[in-house]
């Protein structure tokens, strides 16, 4: 099996996992596995949640497609949801076309956002 077929079945293994922990798991950089989870559709980190939320602040409703993507991470999710959801509480987030994993860690996130406020 190559490297990034261990990535990918260790991701969708775990659920929750770090890329550091991918890292010392399979014994690849971090570089590495950070380009081959967001060539997957895999997204985990706050940066890329960052990317993606770039300029969408001129906007009152955000529709987020999450169709072919597998699973989304714990921090990608707060990053959406409590972190930029707190910056602009005007704009409404909505989401479409969610796996049951992706599902779970959104509505995750909705509910610590909540418990922060």
């Amino acid at each position: 099996m190559k490297n990034k077929e261990k990535i990918l079945e260790l991701i969708f293994k775990q659920g929750k996992i770090t890329s550091s922990e991918i890292t010392s798991i399979i014994g690849v950089s971090r570089q590495y596995v950070n380009l081959v989870i967001s060539e997957s559709g895999v997204h985990i980190s706050r940066s890329q949640a960052r990317r993606i939320l770039s300029g969408l602040e001129k906007f009152k409703i955000i529709l987020l497609d999450f169709d072919n993507v597998p699973i989304i991470g714990q921090a990608f999710a707060d990053e959406i949801y409590r972190v930029f959801h707190h910056q602009y509480p005007n704009i409404k987030i909505e989401e479409e076309n969610m796996s049951e994993s992706v599902h779970f860690m959104v509505e995750r996130a909705k509910n610590e956002a909540k418990k922060s406020l």
